[in-house]
């Protein structure tokens, strides 16, 4: 059984993303570091779904 926040967890990774965007396009530059990161762990997310979708079928 899957838990509430692996199903959430690609969601949460897009939605810090989306604010560490936000703040460094209103200049707070030190966000792109975060931006960097949250779209790593969100790639993650999405390479570790894939791999689990092809095994299931």
């Amino acid at each position: 059984m899957t838990s509430r926040y692996d199903v959430l967890r690609p969601w949460y990774h897009r939605r810090m993303a989306a604010y560490c965007i936000w703040r460094v396009q209103t200049g707070a530059t030190e966000y792109a570091a975060g931006l960097d990161l949250e779209l790593a762990a969100l790639q993650g997310c999405v390479n570790k779904d894939q791999v689990v979708d092809r095994w299931v079928d």
